[in-house]
């Protein structure tokens, strides 16, 4: 039954420069728009369109770090018509400006990736501490020093950047603290050779794990967690957040695996 909604989400991967329609990729599967849509979210964690525009703001980010192509230029190559309009949403989508994340390679090439970004905390909030571990088989491709983002999202797909955070190198503890009471979800992606900056910008692979179920943070609560990351599916949904952006300055918000350790002892 997977097959169809696998089909569609790499219909929306090879066309995404193309003014693409709901009932054109219904069509393309032989389902109804209705139940596209409805088996899409449920199957990819997005709606068609939303998976759609992250193809296209991935495609924007590879342009913007790898081209010399202005921003209207890209605008257009990734079927946009209105410059404020892409502008505007790849900054909710990405978490920085187009211009902003141009800049970013050079940006973590000066100051390396470390906690970082304000995060939004609540004093007396929940605790969420955990551990991230990486299937065997992919092990030996991150490496033991790999940067790994852990964040917590309002919706299933990280879109810009995370509420609160961590960064944690290798299979490593973390800790989130005073985390404002709420729903979330938690993901974490690894990123190998956090001494690469375009690596860390615009990694070829995308090493990705989450917890299977939302959390719950109660006020002054306490969540356990164990995360596994994966190599991701090709047809996943692109993770478009730029996740070095929070990683560049001190910030109360995000907390480091060593940090983490001296809070406990």
């Amino acid at each position: 039954m997977s097959e169809p909604l696998i089909s569609a989400a790499r219909f929306l991967t090879d066309f995404h420069a193309e003014q693409i329609t709901l009932h054109d990729l219904a069509d393309h599967v032989g389902y109804s728009p209705f139940h596209l849509s409805r088996r899409f979210a449920e199957f990819v964690g997005v709606s068609p369109v939303q998976y759609l525009a992250a193809r296209r703001f991935q495609r924007a980010k590879t342009l913007l770090v790898t081209t010399d192509a202005s921003v209207l230029e890209i605008c257009h190559e990734v079927g946009f018509t209105s410059i404020g309009t892409f502008s505007r949403r790849f900054a909710a989508e990405v978490g920085v400006s187009p211009t902003e994340f141009r800049r970013l390679p050079d940006v973590v090439a000066d100051r390396g990736v470390r906690p970082g970004q304000p995060g939004s905390r609540v004093h007396g909030g929940g605790v969420i501490r955990g551990r991230v571990r990486y299937r065997p088989d992919i092990a030996p491709a991150i490496g033991p020093r790999a940067a790994t983002y852990v964040g917590l999202f309002e919706q299933r797909a990280p879109r810009g950047l995370p509420l609160i955070g961590a960064l944690v190198h290798g299979e490593a503890e973390f800790e989130l603290v005073d985390v404002q009471p709420g729903r979330y979800f938690l993901l974490c992606n690894s990123r190998p050779h956090p001494d690469d900056p375009l690596a860390q910008v615009l990694p070829s692979t995308a090493y990705v794990g989450g917890h299977p179920s939302p959390i719950d943070v109660a006020p002054g609560g306490f969540v356990q967690v164990a995360v596994t990351l994966h190599e991701a599916f090709a047809w996943a949904t692109p993770i478009t957040a730029a996740l070095p952006a929070l990683a560049l300055a001190p910030a109360p918000g995000y907390r480091s695996s060593q940090a983490a350790n001296a809070s406990k002892e």
